[in-house]
């Protein structure tokens, strides 16, 4: 980029300075146009056309110059902001990487929680129809205990009223 620079600043003093003695003939020949300046046009003309020439080399060098620091900066401003732009969108990658995969773990501990809430559900299915099965037993075997108690209440009525009968009689 420098060699570039300095490079272009050559050119433009080679160019500047061809036009300039271009220019001198021009001031040269407007200088003799004026009658009273006429004897002097000869020394004048390259003075006039030297401080022209000087300040037209001096405006493009630091057009150049602008010109250059204004690419390299803004080239390099862009670039950097590329480049950050990059890093960033590469950490943000990262950052979904990784909540990507804590997504996917959360997914199995949910699927391996959901397995293990429908094994609960069986076993308590499981336990709920022991619970019915005993119900109904404990039904029946309420039902075979009343029948049964009351069984041994006609039993034993007749039992006391068999020993009293037989008590009449070996008292009799």
């Amino acid at each position: 980029m420098e060699v570039a620079r300095e490079a272009s600043k050559i050119i433009a003093a080679v160019i500047t300075t061809a036009i300039g003695m271009l220019l001198q003939e021009s001031v040269k020949g407007f200088i003799a146009s004026i009658p009273i300046l006429l004897p002097l046009a000869d020394m004048i003309s390259p003075v006039i056309t030297g401080i022209i020439t000087g300040i037209i080399t001096a405006l493009v060098v630091y057009g150049l110059d602008q010109l250059f620091d204004w690419l390299s900066s803004k080239g390099t401003e862009l670039l950097e902001s590329f480049e950050t732009n990059a890093d960033a969108q590469a950490e943000a990658v990262v950052r979904l990487e990784t909540w990507l995969i804590e997504q996917y773990r959360t997914s199995e501990m949910y699927s391996m929680a959901l397995a293990e809430y429908c094994r609960i559900h069986s076993t308590y299915a499981i336990a709920a129809c022991y619970v019915d099965s005993t119900v109904m037993h404990i039904e029946r075997t309420s039902a075979n205990r009343e029948s049964i108690i009351g069984i041994f209440d006609v039993q034993a009525r007749r039992k006391v009223e068999l020993q009293s009968k037989l008590d009449d009689l070996l008292n009799e």
